[in-house]
This record gives structure tokens, sequence and C-alpha cells, in this order.
């Protein structure tokens, strides 16, 4: 090989390196958590990217947009093992996720647009974390609760274990609700009184709660976010197994 064509691989492999030196981090950075298990068909759409669909072992990144459709259950667990199922016809943002595995500090903000979502805290000290609704601001003292926002942007709270705050938008009416108690949020921002609830997911089917909509109800119903999450044993929708999706609805993993 000529000394002119070694200069220019010499000087090509320079750039070449000065562009990787220079290129912005991969999305890895901006990894928040995993999708464990799918149920029938869910999405993300990452921030400036396109819509997919998510499988078991996909990464879910800071403010992505996550989606369920018909049927659909989807299980994500983040870095501080916070842990979230949706049910069907529900959308959320994850607006802001920071989590310092030492400390126990950091930040997590949801924003749930639509439909009915399990929230199971995690090891992240609990002052930093909200879920946000059209209706409602939720503050977590821990630990485990089912969230149902409903198209008209009534908030329906029913907490199974620990405290939540729960508050209109603008913060003038609140409520505290513990294990077993339930409470809504109208589409105008009037929280509602304390009342029972379920005391574990099983009971959802008989909880509902006035929406204050025109005599509306937000009801949570059974949405399949019990203790075993809805999704059975060995889910099919394994994304390094060959996208087997389980489609038969009962968790036997069968593919398609």
């Amino acid at each position: 090989m000529n000394p002119g064509c070694l200069r220019y691989l010499a000087i090509a492999s320079a750039m070449i390196w000065a562009v990787v030196a220079a290129a912005p981090e991969p999305a890895l950075a901006d990894v928040v958590g995993t999708v464990k298990r799918v149920k029938y068909d869910a999405y993300g759409t990452p921030p400036g990217g396109d819509r997919e669909r998510k499988y078991p072992r996909y990464d879910v990144l800071q403010n992505e947009l996550l989606e369920t459709d018909s049927r659909a259950l989807m299980l994500v667990v983040f870095l501080d093992e916070t842990t979230l199922i949706l049910s069907e016809h529900s959308a959320l943002t994850i607006d802001r996720f920071v989590f310092d595995p030492d400390s126990k500090d950091g930040e997590s903000v949801i924003n749930m647009t639509v439909g009915v979502m399990r929230f199971i805290s995690g090891e992240m000290n609990l002052a930093g974390v909200a879920i946000i609704t059209p209706s409602a601001f939720i503050g977590i003292r821990g630990s485990d609760a089912v969230i149902a926002v409903s198209p008209d942007g009534a908030t329906l709270v029913n907490v199974f274990s620990g405290q939540f705050t729960v508050a209109n938008r603008d913060r003038s009416e609140s409520a505290e609700v513990g294990a077993a108690q339930a409470v809504s949020v109208s589409p105008t921002g009037t929280v509602g009184e304390v009342g029972p609830g379920a005391a574990t997911p099983g009971d959802l089917g008989g909880v509902g709660g006035d929406s204050g909509s025109e005599g509306g109800k937000t009801s949570l119903g059974n949405f399949g976010l019990g203790d075993d999450h809805g999704l059975g044993d060995d889910h099919g929708d394994d994304h390094g197994g060959g996208h087997g999706a389980d489609h038969g609805g009962n968790g036997d993993g069968g593919g398609h």
C-alpha cells in the first residue's frame, strides 16, 4: 500500500474516532425500567421515536409513552423495583425518573391520562414519587394501590396497603387514603369523601366511585390486576423466544 493511501486511512480513522467521541450517549442512559410481561398488544413511544410493540425484556425510557390495547396488560419494573401493571386501554408517560441506588433518593413522576394501573412502590424514598392524572395529584407514602382514570379525567384511587395522599391538581382539596379505602376526584377537581374500598386486588370487582360527572361512575372492576398480575406464570410474549405471543389469554405461553 502506498504512503498516500496510508495517510488517507489514518486521516479517515481519526475523523471516525472524532465523530464517535462526539456522539451523544446511547439510549441506554435513559433506561428507567424493563417490560417483564405482556398480554395481547402493548406499545411504547420513546421521545422522538416511533411507536413500537412492547415485549418482555424491552427497555422503558424516560419520557416514553406506554399504551395498551383492548384486553391487554403490561407489567413494568423500574430500576428501584417499583412495579406498574397497566390494564387495557391505558396510557401514561414516565415524565421523570431519577434514582440513586446507594442513598435510595430520587424522583419519579408518572403522568397517567386514561385507564387503570396498579402501582406497587419500590426502594425509592417516597417523598419524590408522584402520579398525576387530568384531575388529581397523588403523593405516595407507600405502597400498593390501583388508580383508575376515566376518559373524562375523573380519578379513583383504591389503596391496598400503606397510605396515599390524593389531591386535586391545584392542591386546594386533598384526602389521606389508607389500606382498604378508596376516594374519587371529579373531572372538575372535587375530592370526594374517603370510603371503604377493596382490601385485596381480588375484591376489586365490587369497587366503584362517583366520578361527579353527571352521575357517571369511575369503576375499578376486575381488570386482571390481582396478585398474579393477571398475566399467568409463563406468558408467551418472550422477545428472546421468537416473539411467541400468548393470545389465549390464560398464560399458557402459546405462540403464534
